[in-house]
Parts: structure tokens; C-alpha cells; sequence
């Protein structure tokens, strides 16, 4: 499908930057309801490919919060 009317937002710094002395940032992904997020999240998962050693993902679906 097509994800032109996926809006990406950031990379940026978390609202808490620093936790256990490592630094957080987000990226939110906003879809329309019509579109399945499932696919997109997957490919682009693959697409980042290995992440470097101690960087750590983290996906969170309707998050309740950012924090």
C-alpha cells in the first residue's frame, strides 16, 4: 500500500532525555485510520537493519503517554 499520508515526526529528544545514563529520543509515526500500521512498522524495522551495538528500539502502539 501506499504510506504518502503517513506523517513522521522527529527524530527528537524525549521529554526525558537521560535515563541510567543513556539518552532517549523519539520518532512518532501518525497513520490515517485507514490505513494498517502493522506493515509499515515491519519495513521499516528491516530497513534500519543492524543497529549499532547498544541501541536499543522500542515500539509502542497508542502509547498513553510520551515520557
Amino acid at each position: 500500500g501506499s504510506y504518502d499520508e503517513v506523517s513522521i515526526l522527529g527524530p527528537s529528544i524525549a521529554p526525558i532525555e537521560k535515563i541510567r545514563n543513556e539518552y532517549r529520543y523519539h520518532v512518532i509515526l501518525k497513520f490515517p485510520a485507514h490505513l494498517q500500521h502493522q506493515p509499515f512498522i515491519k519495513e521499516a524495522t528491516r530497513a534500519l537493519g543492524k543497529l549499532p551495538a547498544r541501541t536499543k528500539l522500542s515500539i509502542n502502539v497508542d502509547p498513553i503517554d510520551l515520557m
